[in-house]
């Protein structure tokens, strides 16, 4: 049995992104009245826990955020591309 394909995949790359900050997205974009999407989070700062630990608690109380991290520091634009390649929307929505 296939999972249902999103309408839009958002796509967020983070970098030792202020915990605060970070929350209030998360909380946006979770909290859009539209809610055919995939919530996809890559983590381009793989030893910090602290916002790891951010996203994985958000991730257990909303299966539409999926959670990886880069093995080391890519930059913007091939986190921006990996998270593209992992995208399963019909539609993309960045958000950085």
């Amino acid at each position: 049995m296939s999972k249902k394909t999103p309408r839009v995949s958002v796509l967020t790359p983070i970098y030792n992104t202020n915990p605060e900050h970070l929350r209030a997205m998360i909380e946006s974009i979770l909290n859009q009245t539209f809610t055919d999407f995939e919530f996809l989070i890559l983590n381009d700062s793989p030893d910090n826990t602290e916002i790891e630990k951010i996203v994985l608690d958000y991730a257990k109380r909303d299966k539409r955020i999926k959670y990886s991290k880069n093995d080391k520091n890519m930059g913007i634009s091939l986190a921006r591309n990996k998270l593209l390649d992992m995208a399963r929307g019909e539609y993309i929505a960045i958000m950085d």
